[in-house]
């Protein structure tokens, strides 16, 4: 999965890059939280690759926690920054399409490592 994590970062990066150059600067705040899922799983690959025999835990249950880490700090980051749409409809259709994909995300990544199905 490091290489669909890989993928998801760099499509997201590049669709964050072209708001920033569009001017829409306000997208670009809103939907950068979307990268944490799939960029915690890349750091928790790199740092157990590297201190893996310094981590008192195994590799499944530090890249699961790693991951699980990074979908609690998204969804931190998006109800914070969902303070800033002002219709509730609008608020709403943010949280859930985001938080939704993030938590999809989370648990295909986790079914993955543990191989649960």
């Amino acid at each position: 999965m490091v290489a669909e994590c890989g993928a998801i970062v760099a499509i997201i990066g590049i669709m964050l890059y072209m708001f920033i150059r569009s001017g829409r600067r306000v997208f670009t705040v809103l939907l950068w939280p979307l990268l944490l899922v799939p960029a915690f799983h890349l750091l928790g690959m790199v740092l157990y690759y590297f201190w893996g025999r310094n981590i008192p835990m195994g590799f499944a249950t530090f890249a699961v926690s790693m991951d699980v880490f990074g979908l609690v700090l998204s969804a931190l980051l998006f109800g914070g920054l969902s303070r800033a749409i002002i219709p509730t409809a609008g608020r709403r259709f943010y949280l859930g399409l985001c938080m939704g994909f993030s938590t999809v995300l989370t648990g295909v990544l986790v079914n993955y490592l543990l191989k649960i199905i």
